[in-house]
């Protein structure tokens, strides 16, 4: 009776994350100009080009929704052997894990050192488990806990099936193993954990850290720009206190979140930026994936008449960016170029550039020759 309980619990939680990712994924189709879609596509950056260039219909996609459908038990199988002999060996003890960082973002480990000393805390990966600097969750779990995932991620497709308004969105089940491994390892460490931080805004992981750690110290920091229309279907309600950049965000996680307990906190933004040999005046291109056709076109209009630095999202590939001449491509994601100007679509880096001292031209809007034009204004003044 009890382990029914503990499942019924975990799969209405894995709901809740999975109908946040499904808000998340609809805003960005709205962002990206894709809403002649009528469907949500499942991470439309990654997707969105194998949509296109397959010209994956709607019939086609719920073809492929449904195949997922019952060839996911086999799936989650091959997850299950493939984690289990990854993983094994080299556990600790979760009592170690007081005040915890939990790695499910990249960004996280940069913004933790601005409000806490390195050497007093623990670092916990969550989604990246062969990481050599830091102990993973799958460490914490034996060879039950692996038969264990793979009952609840089966029975969770089903779960997802009854539940979802567009039956199409079961293909968002996709992560459902991975993501009831970690729950089942983040469960074991709760009765030892005091403070817990993160840095993952409202996404599946964040549903899940909300829910699990609710009696616990909770701590949001926050990693880029929020979406300024963006609907969820569940607001995290648990959090004690969130390290925002600005003002405004504060007044965005507002509306985002059930925060009436919230304490707020501003994060210092200023970054260590290193001087560059230039004979010409500079550009830093803020990179972001959903904006590269565009980047690509202005930048091409601006490597005649000054030195062009180009730093790509940390997480997404610079393969279109190596195509072209004339830049300095900088891959190094510790590395901050001093430059005369900034060009930015939306990212935390822009905003980080302008509390350092460096002009940014947000160019959101703007077409290719209206920002080669805006630049070559601003820098022969």
């Amino acid at each position: 009776m009890g382990g029914q309980v503990l499942l019924y619990k975990a799969l209405g939680i894995f709901l809740k994350a999975v109908e946040n990712e499904i808000s998340i994924d609809k805003d960005l189709l709205k962002r990206l100009n894709s809403e002649t879609l009528n469907f949500t596509l499942v991470r439309p950056i990654k997707s969105l080009p194998y949509i296109e260039k397959y010209s994956i219909s709607d019939v086609l996609y719920r073809i492929i929704s449904m195949c997922f459908f019952v060839f996911s038990p086999l799936f989650f199988l091959i997850q299950a052997v493939k984690c289990y002999f990854a993983n094994r060996g080299g556990g600790f003890s979760n009592d170690l894990l007081n005040d915890v960082v939990l790695v499910a973002n990249s960004r996280v480990e940069h913004l933790i050192i601005r409000i806490r000393e390195r050497g007093k805390i623990d670092y916990l990966n969550i989604n990246q488990p062969h990481k050599n600097n830091q102990p993973s969750v799958y460490k914490l779990l034996t060879w039950f806990d692996y038969g264990k995932a793979y009952i609840y991620s089966v029975s969770a497709i089903f779960y997802l099936l009854w539940c979802l308004k567009d039956k199409r969105d079961i293909l968002q089940g996709y992560v459902a193993y991975e993501w009831f491994l970690v729950y089942i390892g983040l469960s074991k460490i709760k009765r030892n954990s005091r403070t817990v931080y993160f840095a993952n805004h409202y996404d599946r992981w964040a549903v899940m850290f909300d829910q699990l750690f609710a009696a616990e110290n909770l701590i949001l920091l926050q990693h880029g720009l929020l979406p300024e229309y963006l609907q969820l279907s569940y607001k995290l309600k648990n959090i004690n206190y969130i390290y925002a950049l600005t003002s405004d965000s504060q007044e965005v996680f507002k509306r985002l979140f059930d925060c009436k307990d919230v304490c707020f906190y501003q994060l210092d933004l200023s970054i260590s930026l290193v001087d560059i040999q230039s004979n010409k005046r500079s550009v830093l291109i803020i990179g972001q994936p959903h904006s590269i056709t565009l980047e690509i076109k202005f930048i091409k209009k601006l490597t005649d008449d000054f030195d062009v630095f180009v730093k790509p999202h940390p997480l997404y590939d610079a393969t279109e960016y190596k195509k072209l001449d004339g830049i300095t491509l900088i891959e190094n994601r510790g590395l901050y170029p001093k430059v005369d100007i900034a060009l930015c679509y939306e990212s935390t880096l822009g905003i980080e550039y302008e509390a350092s001292g460096v002009e940014v031209v947000w160019w959101k809007g703007m077409d290719a020759g209206r920002v080669s034009s805006v630049i070559k204004n601003k820098l022969s003044k």
